[in-house]
């Protein structure tokens, strides 16, 4: 399948090489840009990178190819690349929140935990309501030891009634067994339990009633 798409794309590189300039530009910067993703999702970074720079060549502004471009050097542990491009490309394009995610990535890549913290922490002021994301930085916070952050992202999530069960996982590990975050957590799952085992409720047949003649 993988061959096919290929073939496909070369083709059509090859005939919009035939048409004159004035049509080449969109089209030929989108056929680079499904080029380049099908060389990421198969482990060929290289290729995929020279597909980005001849996309970008055509148009250097287009977010897209940016940010593929971006994950395929951080899928090649090229992090200072990385990092460079993503804080270029978030300055041109200051509404992208994933650049600063990429960066976040990249400074992970670096070790830079501190940094990398940081940039989690900014991205959720632009964005609160990304609450998955709130959970995602909590849980890396606690792997990482910054257990003031996991904290309060742990009551963050507590008190919007969002991803509770990761929040609770979280908050029993900070406040040990006899926290209520564990008696809760212990709660909820023997809820879950007892409505696992419980039979679903057997519905009555109905009956018929005979009309008055």
């Amino acid at each position: 399948m993988k061959k096919l798409a290929f073939s496909i794309i070369l083709f059509s590189l090859f005939f919009i090489s035939c048409v004159s300039n004035s049509a080449i530009d969109s089209k030929s910067m989108q056929a680079l840009q499904e080029l380049g993703v099908l060389y990421l999702d198969n482990g060929e970074y290289e290729m995929a990178l020279y597909s980005f720079d001849r996309a970008l060549a055509i148009d250097g502004n287009n977010s897209e190819v940016l940010y593929n471009k971006i994950l395929t050097l951080l899928a090649d542990k090229q992090f200072e690349k990385a990092l460079e491009l993503s804080e270029n490309s978030f300055k041109a394009f200051p509404a992208h929140l994933r650049f600063l995610k990429t960066k976040a990535s990249a400074l992970i890549g670096l070790k830079k935990m501190d940094d990398a913290v940081n940039i989690y922490e900014y991205i959720l002021q632009l964005d609160p309501g990304d609450y998955v994301l709130h959970a995602s930085v909590m849980e890396f916070a606690y792997d990482n030891a910054f257990y003031t952050v996991a904290q309060k992202e742990a009551e963050f999530l507590m008190k919007r009634k969002e991803q509770e069960d990761r929040a609770l996982t979280i908050l029993a590990k900070l406040q040990g067994k006899e926290s209520p975050a564990v008696l809760i957590q212990e709660y909820l799952s023997k809820l879950k339990t007892i409505e696992k085992q419980s039979p679903p409720p057997q519905q009555s047949e109905s009956k018929t009633v005979d009309e008055p003649s």
